[in-house]
Formats: structure tokens, C-alpha cells, sequence
């Protein structure tokens, strides 16, 4: 393991009485050195990366670092210290922290204008993760703690980010100012790998003080999530030296980084949007519940307004009976389809195809989606444009499957649990009538039974796609 702590430039900065903290996921900020642990994307000469990619990268991470501007930044997905450092030369961050495992690709950091006092490494055991990095700062006689984090993606198992998570309570101790903040690869809510630390320590994450819809900072391929966060701890809300300052909290969208959608244009800068606030040293109110009451109420005022801008809620029935509806909510819709071009989604075991080829979503996947356009296309309705508006972890598809004896019913989107019967030229007849069979390989006649199979349209004839 190894840890870097670095004053790059000698130069006293007198603490505001407001401090404000920012931290961004960069995505993938690498050098053009082969160094051996690059990922494959990044190594120049087998890959597309080289040095001019390099710079453009560095270039356009310090455009968002410029228009940030915060007192202190936690960055993540950096290459090296070196990587760090050019990002902020000729710039007012002049000190600098990182950490970094031995042959990861990437590490994470912290940069900052403010003087730190200290910096501690907390390495996550038997788990192949970024370090969590602890910064400390002193202003005015009052200390704060910054821990960076950037967790393990979900896809690699629930198991690897409880460690993590533990290891970051372990780091906490008796903290009593303490930031926490990074990319935690979770969502916001009941599915949120940090609502322990919510719960029994009292922490606050504070996309509590946006409306539900503003809730998200990793925004790419008509996906919104909210997998960022940034908690304080109970101190900075009331009975404590130091204090949050209300209504700063704020997703960083600027206007070069966001395309027409409002998506991140991750072809040029990140796929995450940072996330600021400030701090004050001013001491917070001396109440006993006050954080509660301000939050339940600024939560209530948010859901309130959004309540009075809500989309109509649908099911897959209605968007085929009334395509008119939308745009509409399809709430806790199951993924339970893909191919290259898109998705199938389930409500009530009737399907709609989602075209979007560039889409991040797994099958089993359960979604809050927002329908904002559909279309006819080789005269099948599907979905061609949305928005992911919640998550509610996964399912067994099984579950949103179509039954065999709905045969008669079954239109284009529709995907069987499983249907059998017997195969002769081209059609299979089951009990509940007969369907055209498609498969990439020739069938034989006779009996089949096939799991899985997805309903199309084929010269305006129902038809089952089978592998």
C-alpha cells in the first residue's frame, strides 16, 4: 500500500468562515505511460488511448475542476500522483493527498487550497477496492474530517461493498466532525449500502434536501442514479462546533458537460456529476431535534412539489390500449430482456421493448421509467425515449413472464416463461392455439419446449424468437 501526502506548493490560506467541499468521480483519469496496471481501454498502442487522448482528458477534467471551485475537492478514478499534480498546476489547490493500491489502475485523492493537518489510509481487507482516505482539517481551533471513498461496484457482489462499508465504520471511530463522501456505487433509499451508518450514527445524506426528481449524479445512456452521496455526521446539523450551511448542497451540472437530454456527456468529460456544498464555522443551533424537523420538512416541501408535477402512473397494458398516456411512470417495471439494441420491460407479465442501444441496465433490474415517447416500428409499439427515475434492486424475471395459456393474448414485447408443444413446418401447436417459430439454427419437426421465448412481429404475424 502506499500513501502520498504532498504540499505542492508552500503558501498559507486563511480559512473562510464558509468552506466549501466538493467531490467528483473524474472517470478513467490516465496518463499515457504504460505502467503495467492500466485497464486494456487505456494502454497506449493496444488500445485507442494515447497522448493527445491524454491531454484532452486532463484538459477537460480541469475545465470542471476550474468552474467548481471549490476550497476542497475528493476526486476519484485518478491514475497517479503525477496525473494529479498536472491536473492542478498553475492552480490555487496546492495541497494535494492520494492513495493508490499496488497494481490497481486507479486510486483517489483529495485536493485542496486549505491546508490539511493530517491524512490516514484505511485499506479494506481481503477485498480488491480502492483505499478509503482520511484528510483531517483545523480551522479556528475546530477539527473536520474528510473520508474519500470510492466502493465497489455492485455488479461485483453485495459482499465486497459490505466490507467496505465496514471498514469505513471501523475508520470513523468516535468522529465527531466527519464528512463522508465519494462514489459508493449505491443507490439513494431503503437499498442504500449506507443506511447502517444513517441509522445508527445518525448521519445525513444530503440528497435529503433535493426534490426526488434532482436526486441523481451519475447520469449516462437514459440512466439517472444517485451513487454518489455525501454524508455529515450529526455535529454539522446541531449541537456542534461547526454547521452545514442550508441549501447549498447542489448537484454540479455545468452547461459544457450536460448534452440536450440532461445527461453527462461522457464521451468528453465524466459520467458523473460532482457534488458540492459548504460548511461554515459557525457553530450549528443548539436544539435537540432540529435536524430532524428541518429535514422532514424540507423533505415534505420537496415530495409536495413534485407531487403537484407528477407524471401520470401506467401499466404496459395501458401504454398498447392508450399510447396517448405518455409520458407516463411505469413504476417497479423488471428488466426482463436484452439484445444489442435494448431491453424488454415487464409489468404485470405483459412486455414492452425499450430501444436503446447504449443502455447500462441488467435483466432482473426493478425501475421506476419514466415513457416520454413511443413509436411503430415494423408495426410493433416500443418504447424510444426515457428516463430511469428509481431503482429497486433485482428480481427474478421469472416472476414477469408471460404464461403459455395466454397465448391468444400475447403481442410484440411479450416474452414466455415457457411454452411447448408440438413444431411442424415452421409453427409450434400447443394447446392454447398456434405461433410461428423463429431460431437462428433449422428445426426440426416435433416436440419442443422452449423457456424464455420473446414475442415479435413478423409480416404482421405473432412469432416466437427462440436461441
Amino acid at each position: 500500500m502506499r500513501v502520498v501526502f504532498a504540499l505542492v506548493f508552500t503558501i498559507l490560506v486563511a480559512f473562510a468562515s464558509e468552506i466549501s467541499i466538493a467531490t467528483y468521480n473524474v472517470q478513467n483519469l490516465f496518463d499515457c505511460k504504460d505502467d503495467g496496471s492500466e485497464y486494456l481501454d487505456f494502454k497506449v498502442g493496444v488500445s485507442k488511448w494515447d497522448c493527445e487522448a491524454a491531454d484532452s482528458k486532463l484538459q477537460r477534467t480541469r475545465q470542471v475542476i476550474n468552474a467548481l471551485n471549490t476550497d476542497i475537492i475528493a476526486l476519484q478514478e485518478i491514475e497517479n500522483e503525477q496525473v494529479l499534480k498536472a491536473l492542478i498546476s498553475d492552480s490555487e489547490y496546492k495541497f494535494v493527498s492520494f492513495t493508490k493500491e499496488k497494481n490497481s489502475p486507479v486510486g483517489l485523492g483529495l485536493i485542496s487550497k486549505l491546508q490539511p493537518s493530517g491524512s490516514e489510509i484505511f485499506k479494506v481487507p481481503n477485498v480488491k477496492t480502492r483505499n478509503i482516505l482520511k484528510v483531517i482539517f483545523e480551522t479556528e481551533g475546530k477539527k473536520f474530517s474528510i473520508f474519500v471513498n470510492h466502493f465497489p461496484t455492485y455488479k461485483n457482489g453485495i459482499n465486497m461493498q459490505k466490507k467496505a462499508e465496514k471498514t469505513l465504520r471501523t475508520a470513523l471511530g468516535k468522529e465527531k466532525n466527519a464528512i463522508i463522501l465519494g462514489d459508493f456505487n449505491s443507490p439513494f433509499g431503503q437499498k442504500s449500502i449506507l443506511n447502517d451508518i444513517i441509522a445508527t450514527r445518525n448521519f445525513y445524506d444530503l440528497y435529503k434536501e433535493l426534490e426526488p426528481k434532482d436526486r441523481y449524479s451519475h447520469a449516462v445512456h437514459g440512466k439517472k442514479r444517485a451513487i454518489d452521496h455525501v454524508l455529515l455526521s450529526p455535529s454539522f446539523m446541531e449541537n456542534g462546533d461547526l454547521s452545514y450551511i442550508s441549501g447549498s448542497f447542489e448537484v454540479f451540472k455545468p452547461s459544457f458537460a450536460v448534452d440536450e437530454k440532461g445527461f453527462a456527456k461522457s464521451d468528453l468529460y465524466s459520467d458523473h456529476f460532482a457534488l458540492k456544498f459548504k460548511i461554515s464555522t459557525d457553530p450549528s443551533p443548539v436544539k435537540e431535534g432540529f435536524v430532524s424537523k428541518i429535514f422532514k420538512k424540507d423533505e415534505n416541501k420537496a415530495n409536495k412539489k413534485t407531487s403537484e408535477q407528477d407524471y401520470k402512473t401506467a401499466d404496459v397494458d395501458t401504454l398498447f390500449d392508450h399510447p396517448e398516456v405518455v409520458p407516463a411512470v411505469i413504476e417497479k417495471a423488471v428488466v426482463i430482456l436484452k439484445d444489442k439494441h435494448g431491453f424488454i420491460i415487464s409489468k404485470n407479465h405483459r412486455g414492452i421493448y425499450v430501444y436503446d442501444p447504449k443502455n447500462s441496465v441488467t435483466v432482473g433490474e426493478e425501475l421506476d421509467i419514466l415513457v416520454r415517447r413511443m413509436k411503430i416500428y415494423k408495426d410493433a409499439l416500443e418504447v424510444s425515449s426515457y428516463e430511469i427515475i428509481n431503482e429497486h434492486g433485482t428480481k427474478d424475471i421469472s416472476e414477469n413472464l408471460l404464461d403459455a395459456l395466454q397465448l391468444s393474448e400475447a403481442r410484440s414485447g411479450d416474452v414466455f416463461a415457457e411454452i411447448s408443444g408440438r413444431l411442424e413446418r415452421g409453427y409450434l401447436h400447443t394447446p392454447y392455439g398456434k405461433i410461428r417459430v423463429y431460431s437462428k439454427k433449422k428445426l426440426k419437426d416435433g416436440e419442443y419446449s422452449f423457456e424464455n421465448a420473446r414475442v415479435k412481429i413478423y409480416k404482421r404475424e405473432n412469432q416466437i424468437v427462440v436461441e
